[in-house]
C-alpha cells in the first residue's frame, strides 16, 4: 500500500498545488497546527481534495468523530505501552483524549490510531519505515475495531510479519462469522486457517476499512488451497457444519500431502475418521492434535482408526 503519508513541509507548494521531487503529489498530507493539531487532507494530483477520514474511523454504522487530531509523536501512549497491554490511554493537555492522533518520524506518518471515550485506542495502523527510503511506505499492521459501541461488530487484524489476516463478525441475532489465515507469500502455501459461520459465502471480511488484495485473492482461492507445516504444525480450525465438504475438495487437491504435523478442529464434522491414515492423502502425517473437548466417543474412534498415528490433545 505505498500511499504518501507525509507532513506539508517535505512538499513544496505552487500555485496553491503541492508537489513531491517536482511531480504532483498523490497522498494524505499534514498541516502542522498549534498545540500539537493537524489538518489532515487528501490530495489528488496536486491538489487537495477532502478531509482525511481514517481507516480507524470507519465503522459498520458510520464514521467515528474526531474534533481535532492531533501530532503525539512526542506523548503517544502506544509508544508508552511497552508490555503491550493497551490499557494506557491517550493525552493531551493533561486530559484523557478522544479521537484521532498520529506518529510521525522525520516528517513521515508512521502510525494512526483512535481512541476512545476512555482514552483507550481500540483501532491502529502501523506503517512500516525505511530509513533509505524515507517517503515511500507500506502497511505493517493493523488492528480495527470496526464498530461503534453498537451491533453488528467487526474485528480485523493483520500483522506483516507472518502475513496473517483476522476476521471476526457479530450482529444483533449471535450471529457469528470468523476467518483467521497465515500462509507463506513465496509459495501461497496455507500455515494456518480459523473459518466459523458462513464466511466464505458472504465474503464480508471484504468490508474491511483496508483493502489487502493479495490476501483477499488467496481467501477466495480456498478450494485450491495446499498446506504447509514448515513452521511446526498445520493449525486448522474448521466449521463442523462444513468441513466435510471443504475436506473432500482438498483431498482430490491432495493439499495435505506434505502435512506431518496437524493440529485439527472441527473434526467431529468429518464421516470418515480412519482418513488421517490413508496414505493416499496423508503420505506424510504422523502427528495429530485434537480437542480436549471432542465427545470421548470421538476421541476414542479416532485413535481405533489411526493406531500408526500420535494423538494428543489441546
Amino acid at each position: 500500500m505505498n500511499v504518501f503519508r507525509l507532513k506539508s513541509h517535505l512538499l513544496k507548494n505552487q500555485d496553491n498545488r503541492w508537489f513531491l521531487q517536482n511531480q504532483p503529489y498523490t497522498g494524505i498530507v499534514f498541516f502542522d497546527k498549534d498545540n500539537f493539531q493537524l489538518d489532515v487532507f487528501e490530495v489528488e494530483s496536486g491538489y487537495v481534495t477532502k478531509p482525511y477520514i481514517s481507516p480507524c474511523q470507519k465503522t459498520l454504522t458510520g464514521i467515528l468523530p474526531s474534533p481535532i487530531s492531533i501530532d503525539s509523536s512526542s506523548f503517544s501512549n502506544e509508544e508508552e505501552d511497552v508490555y503491550g497491554c493497551g490499557t494506557i490511554p491517550q493525552m493531551y493537555q493533561n486530559s484523557i483524549y478522544q479521537g484521532m492522533s498520529y506518529n510521525f518520524r522525520n516528517g513521515k506518518c508512521i502510525y494512526e490510531g483512535c481512541s476512545n471515550e476512555d482514552g483507550i485506542t481500540e483501532s491502529k495502523i502501523h506503517w512500516s519505515y525505511n530509513p533509505n527510503n524515507p517517503i515511500l511506505d507500506d502497511l505493517k499492521q493493523f488492528e480495527l475495531q470496526n464498530y461503534d459501541k453498537k451491533l453488528p461488530r467487526s474485528f480485523y487484524y493483520y500483522y506483516r510479519s507472518n502475513n496473517s489476516f483476522s476476521y471476526y463478525l457479530w450482529d444483533d441475532k449471535d450471529y457469528y462469522e470468523h476467518i483467521s489465515i497465515s500462509y507463506f507469500p513465496d509459495s501461497g502455501m496455507v500455515k494456518s486457517l480459523f473459518l466459523q459461520g458462513d464466511v466464505l459465502k458472504t465474503k464480508s471480511y471484504l468490508n474491511c476499512p483496508i483493502q489487502l488484495p493479495e490476501i483477499f485473492r488467496i481467501i477466495e482461492n480456498y478450494h485450491n488451497f495446499i498446506f504447509c507445516d514448515k513452521v511446526g504444525h498445520l493449525v486448522l480450525r474448521i466449521d463442523k457444519s462444513y468441513i466435510r465438504q471443504l475436506f473432500d475438495t482438498w483431498l482430490k487437491n491432495n493439499a495435505f500431502k506434505n502435512i506431518k504435523s496437524l493440529s485439527i478442529g472441527g473434526v467431529e464434522g468429518l464421516e470418515d475418521l480412519s482418513i488421517f491414515s490413508n496414505k493416499k492423502y496423508f503420505r506424510s502425517l504422523a502427528e495429530l492434535a485434537i480437542d480436549e473437548t471432542l465427545d470421548k466417543s470421538v476421541i476414542h474412534d479416532l485413535k481405533i482408526k489411526n493406531p500408526n498415528l500420535s494423538i494428543r490433545l489441546y
